[in-house]
C-alpha cells in the first residue's frame, strides 16, 4: 500500500533542506567597508579585511561562524553587537586548515558587546616586551582582539587554539596611550575562558574587570593577565581560577595599583603566582596562592603592596620583596626594593616565608625591602623571614602566631579552615562540623571588618583568604545573634527590613538564610521573630566557658557572675576551656574555685595554656610559676623559665573559693582558646 506525505513531514524536510543550503552556501563577504547597519548568520566566510565605520553596527547572530581567510581582519570603529547564547555561541575562527586570520580590532569604536563567542586560530603570537620601550610608540599588535581608545564588554568568551592546539597566541590587548588614536580604553571580563594558550588579557593605562574567569595551561613567556600603568578606577581581577598546569606569572601589575581580591592560584610550574612590580600601591586581598616554585607573591622595584587576608601554601618563597634590575632596555624599572604591609593572612610550608633583598643599585632611592607584619600565622615565626643586606627591615607587629591552621583538605588544595563550629565545603556546598578548630578563626585584627562572616562569626575576622568573607569557617564564640544582620546587637525592623529585601532569594551562603536551607521564606522569618530583642548585645557574657570533667557550676551559680565579676566552679582535678567573646576585653576576670567542699581552700596546682604559652606551678607555696613556650601545637614546650605570679594571677582565699584573678596579661591571652585546670591534694 503506497504511504501518503502529510504537510508536515514536507515542511520538515523542507526546513531541512533550507537549512542544508545554507550549510553549502556561505555567505561570502569580499573585503569591504560596510556603508548601513549589517547583520550576518549562518556561515560567513571574509575573503579580505572588513571595516566597520563609526555610526554602523554589525551585528552577528547566535550560532554564526566566522570563518577568515589568510590575514584578514575586522576593524571596528563603529559597534559590534555579536550576542550568542550557550547553546548556540558564535565563533570567529579560520577558512581552512593551515589558515591564519589577523585580529579583530575595535579603534575609538563605540561600545560593544561580545556574548558567547569563541576566538580561535588567530595569527597572535608575540611578545610583551614589544609595548615596553618608552621611545615612539608604533604599537605592532599581535593579539587576536585589540580594543584602543574603545570600550567593549566579554562574557562567556572562549579564548582557545591561538594560533593553533598548545600555542602561545595572545588573547587580548586593551590600550589608552596608541599615538594615533589616545583615549580610554577599558573592558569587562565576565565568565570568560582561556584554554591553553599564550597571554591572556594584556593592558596599558586601562581599566579592566576581569571576573569568575578561567585560566589554564598558559604557555610561552607572557602572563596570564598583564597589566601596566595606572588607570581610574583600579582595575579589579577578581575571583578567578588560575588553573594548572602554566607557564610563567599568573597575575602581573606592573606601574599599575590594581585590585586583587577572591581569586584561586593553584600554581605555576615556573614562575609566581602573583607579581606586582614598580612604583604603584596594590592591594592583595582574600586569594588563596599555593605551588609556586619562584613564590606566591613578589613585591619588586619600589613597589608598595598591601596584603590582606591571603593564604599562601607550599611556595618556594611565600613573599618575596627585591629589585628585579632591568632598569634599562625594554623594561626600564624604578630601581629599589619591594615594601608589603601583610595583616591577618596564613603563610604555611613556604621557605622562606617571607625573603626580603637589598636592591644592588647604588642609585635606588631607596635599597632596602620592607615588611610590616601582624595577625598572621606564619609557620617557622618570625625566625622563617629572611633580611639579605643591610637596608632591608622588618617590622614584627601584634598578633602573629606560628600554629598549624588545620586546612581542611590541604592534599586536595582546600584551604578553608576546619571547625567544630562549622566550615564551609566547596564540594558539597554544605556545613561541615570538624572535630577541632583552627587557632586562625577570630584571630585576625581586631580592627578589621569582619561584618561579611556569617554567624557565630565571634566580632572577629579570621585569618587567611576565607577571612571576612561569607566562607569564613564559623567561631566557637556565640557572640551576638544570627537574626542580627546590620550587626548593631538588636533584632528589630531593620533586619526585617533585610529580611524582606531577600525574600525567596535562593543561594547558599546568604546571611538572611538563617537556617541555611537555600532559600530565605517563612522559615527564617521565624528565626527572625524568635530573636527579636533590641538588646542583643547588652546581655552578652565576655567570655565563652566550657566545663571539662569532673568541674560543674558552684550552688546557686550558672555561668557569668557579673557581680564577681566571673564564674563560680566546683572541682578537684579538674578543668575549663575559656575565650573572649568579644574584641573589647574586661579588666576583669575572677575563677572563683571550690575544690574540696567541707574542706579548707586549697590550690595545691594550677595551669593555664593557651596555644604557645603555658603558666604551671603551686601558688600559695611560692612567688613564681613556671612559664613554657613553644612555636606552634606541634612542637614540644621549650622551658621552663620563671614569671612572678602576680605578672599574670593574683590568687586569694575568700570564704570556701579560691579566687584566681586574671590579670590584663592573662586576660589579652584568652583572645584564642585557654585551657586552665587545677588539683587539690589537700585531703
Amino acid at each position: 500500500m503506497q504511504r501518503q506525505i502529510g504537510p508536515l513531514l514536507v515542511l520538515r524536510v523542507s526546513l531541512c533542506f533550507l537549512a542544508l543550503l545554507c550549510t553549502l552556501s556561505p555567505q561570502v563577504v569580499v573585503g569591504t567597508e560596510l556603508t548601513e547597519d549589517t547583520t550576518w548568520s549562518g556561515v560567513v566566510v571574509l575573503e579580505d579585511t572588513v571595516s566597520v565605520p563609526s555610526g554602523i553596527v554589525l551585528s552577528i547572530e547566535p550560532g554564526t561562524v566566522v570563518s577568515m581567510k589568510n590575514a584578514v581582519a575586522i576593524v571596528i570603529s563603529g559597534q559590534l553587537l555579536a550576542e550568542g547564547t550557550e547553546e548556540a555561541p558564535i565563533r570567529f575562527t579560520r577558512y581552512g586548515a593551515g589558515i591564519k586570520w589577523k585580529q579583530i580590532m575595535f579603534v575609538e569604536a563605540a561600545d560593544s558587546r561580545l556574548t558567547n563567542c569563541i576566538f580561535e586560530y588567530a595569527n597572535c603570537a608575540g611578545d610583551h616586551k614589544d609595548y615596553y620601550n618608552p621611545g615612539p610608540k608604533r604599537y605592532q599588535y599581535h593579539e587576536a582582539v585589540v580594543l584602543v581608545a574603545s570600550h567593549v564588554d566579554f562574557e562567556k568568551c572562549v579564548f582557545q587554539n591561538l594560533p593553533s592546539a598548545g600555542g602561545e597566541g595572545d588573547a587580548i590587548a586593551i590600550f589608552s596611550d596608541d599615538p594615533n588614536h589616545p583615549g580610554n580604553a577599558s573592558a569587562n571580563f565576565r565568565s570568560c575562558r582561556f584554554l591553553s594558550i599564550g597571554q591572556g588579557i594584556h593592558t596599558r593605562y586601562s581599566y579592566v574587570l576581569v571576573e569568575d574567569c578561567y585560566f589554564v595551561g598558559k604557555t610561552g613567556d607572557n602572563d596570564d593577565v598583564d597589566l601596566y600603568g595606572e588607570s581610574t578606577p583600579p582595575p579589579l581581577v577578581r575571583r578567578n581560577l588560575f588553573d594548572m598546569p602554566c607557564e610563567d606569572d599568573r597575575i602581573h601589575p606592573t606601574k599599575c595599583s590594581a585590585i586583587i581580591t577572591e581569586n584561586v592560584i593553584k600554581g605555576s610550574s615556573s614562575d609566581h603566582g602573583i607579581v606586582l612590580r614598580d612604583k604603584c600601591t596594590p592591594i592583595v586581598t582574600n586569594n588563596v596562592i599555593s605551588n609556586c616554585p619562584n613564590g606566591g607573591i613578589a613585591v619588586e622595584n619600589a613597589c608598595t603592596a598591601i596584603l590582606v587576608n591571603n593564604t599562601i601554601v607550599n611556595c618556594t618563597k611565600g613573599i618575596h620583596c627585591f629589585d628585579l634590575g632591568r632598569a634599562g632596555f625594554p623594561y626600564y624599572l624604578t630601581p629599589g626594593g619591594g615594601t608589603a604591609t601583610v595583616i591577618n593572612c596564613i603563610i604555611w610550608d613556604c621557605s622562606p616565608s617571607i625573603q626580603m633583598e637589598d636592591s644592588p643599585n647604588t642609585q635606588a632611592k631607596d635599597r632596602g625591602s620592607h615588611v610590616t607584619v601582624s595577625y598572621c600565622d606564619i609557620k617557622g615565626g618570625r625566625n622563617s623571614i629572611s633580611a639579605s643586606g643591610t637596608y632591608s627591615t622588618v617590622a614584627w607587629g601584634q598578633g602573629n602566631i606560628n600554629i598549624d591552621p588545620r586546612f581542611a583538605d590541604p592534599a586536595n588544595r582546600d584551604y578553608h579552615l576546619k571547625s567544630q563550629a562549622g566550615r564551609w565545603d566547596p564540594k558539597s556546598e554544605s556545613w561541615i562540623e570538624d572535630n577541632v578548630s583552627s587557632p586562625c578563626i577570630d584571630s585576625g585584627d581586631p580592627s578589621s571588618d569582619w561584618a561579611a562572616e556569617l554567624w557565630p562569626h565571634g566580632k572577629r575576622m579570621n585569618m587567611g583568604a576565607y577571612g571576612g568573607t561569607p566562607q569564613a569557617s564559623m567561631s566557637l564564640s556565640v557572640v551576638g545573634d544570627i537574626a542580627d544582620l546590620d550587626h548593631n546587637d538588636t533584632v528589630d525592623a531593620n533586619d526585617l527590613l533585610a529580611l524582606a529585601g531577600m525574600w525567596l532569594a535562593q543561594g547558599v551562603l546568604l546571611a538572611e538564610d538563617l537556617n541555611h536551607d537555600g532559600l530565605v521564606n517563612f522559615r527564617d522569618f521565624a528565626k527572625l521573630a524568635a530573636s527579636w530583642r533590641t538588646d542583643v548585645g547588652s546581655g552578652q557574657e565576655p567570655f565563652q566557658i566550657i566545663l571539662g570533667d569532673k568541674a560543674k557550676w558552684s550552688p546557686q551559680y550558672t555561668g557569668y557572675d557579673p557581680n564577681l565579676p566571673g564564674y563560680h566552679i566546683v572541682g578537684d582535678i579538674a578543668s575549663v576551656t575559656m575565650r573572649a567573646r568579644a574584641d573589647d576585653l574586661p579588666e576583669t576576670l575572677i575563677l572563683a574555685i571550690r575544690t574540696s567542699p567541707g574542706m579548707p581552700p586549697m590550690l595545691e596546682n594550677f595551669t593555664f595554656a593557651a596555644p604557645c604559652v603555658m603558666l604551671t606551678g603551686e601558688p600559695f607555696k611560692g612567688a613564681e610559676l613556671d612559664y613554657f613556650t613553644r612555636d606552634n601545637s606541634s612542637v614540644e614546650w621549650q622551658g621552663p623559665s620563671k614569671v612572678q605570679t602576680g605578672t599574670y594571677f593574683k590568687f586569694d582565699v575568700v570564704g570556701d573559693e579560691v579566687h584566681v584573678t586574671f590579670l590584663p596579661p592573662a586576660i589579652e591571652l584568652l583572645k584564642v582558646e585557654c585551657r586552665i585546670s587545677w588539683i587539690d591534694w589537700y585531703r
